[in-house]
């Protein structure tokens, strides 16, 4: 029988330009870490936004080298305080983000994301509203003094998210987003379930972008 003979992947990429290329390869799945410094603000011109923080993670699924989903946690904090004649407090809320981003990498240190968010709302409370709290439990009555907001008085809402992501070192990302949450304000309140802002932060990928591993060739 006459031999068989396949050529190796060299000879291919210089007769026919095919074969698993450097830049034919990438990691299907990732994970980030996000560490980003939060300065976000109502819509209302009494307002004026504090710095705060946010962190979290994303799982990273690429449907080739280029395009790609990503969903995940993020616990984010917004500050802002009042400045009106009968109001100067600070109201501090938290918001755990739910997104689902569609990712564009141009090339291993850039990355495009864009996609809506949930936004459940995990506390609100002033700095200097004081409300007071009855809980019967027979045969007691207690009372209590909370600087938390009603229930129901700041809501889960939806959002978007945009960013843009540098690779600078290793796994490691600058990360600039732009996020966007809304939902209907009740007209008796002066409080605001809007926000928006210009946040900036880290990024580190799990696995480095930049070092691939050939069982991940599509």
């Amino acid at each position: 029988m006459p031999g068989l003979y396949a050529q190796g992947d060299d000879n291919l990429i210089l007769q026919y330009n095919r074969g698993p290329t450097f830049e034919s390869l990438y990691h299907p799945w990732n994970i980030e870490f996000h560490f980003v410094w939060i300065r976000m603000n109502t819509p209302l011109d009494f307002t004026r936004p504090r710095l705060t923080w946010g962190a979290g993670l994303l799982i990273q699924h690429k449907l080739n080298k280029t395009l790609g989903l990503s969903t995940g946690s993020f616990y984010k904090n917004i500050h802002y305080r009042y400045q009106k004649e009968d109001l100067d407090s600070k109201d501090f809320l938290a918001y755990w983000r739910i997104p689902l981003l569609l990712q564009f990498s141009p090339n291993d240190r850039v990355q495009l994301s864009l996609g809506p968010t949930y936004n459940l709302l995990h506390h609100a409370y002033n700095s200097e509203v004081i409300r007071l709290i009855k809980e019967s439990r027979p045969p007691f009555l207690f009372v209590y003094e909370t600087n938390d907001y009603a229930i129901g008085h700041f809501k889960n809402t939806f959002g978007v998210l945009a960013a843009v992501s540098f690779r600078f070192w290793k796994g490691f990302a600058l990360r600039l987003e732009y996020a966007h949450m809304k939902k209907t304000d009740d007209p008796f309140t002066i409080q605001s379930n809007t926000f928006r802002g210009i946040n900036l932060g880290l990024q580190w990928f799990y696995l480095n972008p930049s070092k691939h591993n050939e069982n991940d060739i599509r």
